[in-house]
């Protein structure tokens, strides 16, 4: 019976939980918040989260967030993410998938490394979120003939994340200008003679 790790960073206040076996690795780029290495051997199974700035959709209003999702970050956005290592495609694809709390477009994707590390065929799952001010990305491989014992647990990681909550359930986004006259209204008082105008 395995205990878990609840980690977090303290500027985002991104959480995920993990189990204590995993190691923690060296993150690839500044981005990356989180690398996770699974005890797997010569499977290299790891998972790693990157958060971006991306503050295109701040004012958008939560309603239409997961137009957004499937305008900005759907299958041409994971094409072009697989495409970034050597030999990537996308073997699977699904929108209105979630990560955190925000909605997202998950892909399993083939690759081979990149050139400065060991040639190991990969496969790994990938899921994207804009959430607010920032995009949200994970991605979990192992190496590509035994991806399948990993998936379930790939998925319960990603299962776990968490980001910090910035919009109201109730909010809708269209709000009234109330500093724009909409036509005034006219009411007679009960005397019949006077009006107030608003």
């Amino acid at each position: 019976h395995a205990d878990y790790v609840v980690w977090s960073d303290a500027q985002t206040i991104l959480t995920a939980t993990y189990p204590d076996d995993w190691q923690l690795g060296s993150n690839k780029t500044s981005e990356d918040l989180l690398t996770v290495l699974l005890p797997s051997g010569d499977d290299n199974a790891q998972c790693f989260i990157r958060v971006v700035d991306d503050k295109r959709f701040v004012m958008m209003p939560n309603k239409i967030r997961a137009d957004v999702q499937k305008i900005f970050f759907s299958r041409n956005y994971m094409d072009s993410y697989a495409q970034s290592y050597p030999e990537g495609r996308v073997m699977q694809f699904k929108d209105g998938t979630g990560l955190g709390r925000g909605f997202a477009s998950t892909a399993v994707i083939a690759f081979a490394p990149p050139v400065d590390e060991p040639f190991q065929p990969r496969m790994g799952i990938v899921s994207v979120s804009n959430y607010f001010d920032k995009t949200y990305m994970v991605e979990c491989s192992a190496e590509a003939n035994n991806f399948k014992n990993y998936a379930d647990t790939f998925f319960s990681f990603m299962k776990t994340i968490n980001f910090k909550k910035e919009f109201h359930e109730l909010a809708i986004g269209n709000y009234r200008d109330f500093l724009r006259k909409k036509g005034t209204l006219n009411v007679p008082l009960p005397n019949g003679i006077s009006r107030s105008v608003y």
